[in-house]
């Protein structure tokens, strides 16, 4: 579970759990229930992607970037509105997960 990104949240962390238990009488009964799950995990996640070292997400026409700072595990938030990038006033410098739970 350590290896997940670090915006997934603990719902859908536990779907991933559930589905991967080594239980097998612990894991979803059907390929439906499974399916269910992707569905609801899909609707809940929001679209990052990595470029090199930066964090991306891109919804309703605006991009958002959580890029690295000097200081180890803290990154910025920028975002585009298509005017150019700005860094987001009301968010400080952060860790990636903490700053992620934002959008």
């Amino acid at each position: 579970m350590k290896s997940l990104p670090k915006w997934l949240n603990s719902g859908t962390r536990s779907a991933i759990k559930a589905i991967c238990h080594p239980d097998i009488n612990k894991r979803p009964n059907s390929v439906a229930d499974v399916a269910a799950m992707l569905t609801t995990m899909r609707s809940r996640i929001p679209n990052w992607r990595w470029q090199g070292t930066t964090a991306i997400l891109e919804q309703n026409g605006k991009r958002i970037e959580l890029r690295p700072t000097n200081n180890v595990d803290e990154y910025v938030a920028y975002k585009n509105s298509g005017a150019g990038f700005r860094r987001i006033p009301r968010l400080n410098a952060d860790g990636l997960s903490k700053l992620a739970s934002n959008f």
